[in-house]
């Protein structure tokens, strides 16, 4: 509201709330609009009261009440559709250059909003299940006797085999070859 209204002081007059609300129903009608929604004024009259900007927060509650009108239902079931996309994605690509930048860019979200989301759903930060993605791929390779170190390194998107080492081992507590060599399962 503070923004919208643009006071230097942070307390809205009520001309300021006044044109805010007309900006916002506008946009909120829109919205409505393009979501082939439709409102009779009887029936929504809180959405239609231009008394709501007697005070910011029965503006911000106003606000608050057209977002929860319009946000459809399924938006969580949406949210959960991309944390699965993404993923599955850096599990297909976990050799490749995984950043958040990247995988953003394969969903089609701006990074910053990408890492925010992952943390706020799955209460893990999204570098961190790359590394620990990556950790659990080179285990399951460990398992093979015969795959070198070094491919191993390359397979789970470590252009240089000491750095993996180095991660790993910071990770698991023992060198890959220590972890082969006692036989770690998952």
């Amino acid at each position: 509201v503070h923004e919208l209204t643009d006071t230097k002081d942070g307390n809205a007059n009520l001309e300021s709330l006044r044109r805010c609300y007309y900006i916002l129903l506008s946009s909120f009608l829109t919205v409505a609009r393009d979501q082939n929604q439709s409102y009779d004024t009887n029936e929504y009259e809180v959405f239609f009261n231009e008394r709501v900007c007697r005070s910011e927060s029965a503006f911000r509650d106003w606000a608050k009440a057209w977002v929860d009108l319009l946000v459809p239902e399924n938006a969580q079931d949406q949210v959960g559709d991309i944390i699965e996309q993404v993923k599955a994605y850096i599990k297909s690509n976990i050799g490749a250059e995984l950043s958040r930048e990247s995988v953003s860019k394969a969903v089609f979200l701006n990074p910053s909003y990408l890492s925010r989301l992952f943390h706020e759903q799955t209460g893990e930060k999204l570098s961190n299940y790359i590394l620990r993605c990556r950790m659990d791929r080179a285990k399951e390779l460990l398992l093979k006797k015969d795959v070198k170190i070094n491919l191993i390194a390359e397979e789970v998107g470590y252009g240089n085999d000491s750095y993996f080492i180095r991660v790993f081992k910071n990770e698991v507590g023992m060198t890959p070859i220590e972890d082969r060599r006692d036989g770690n399962i998952l």
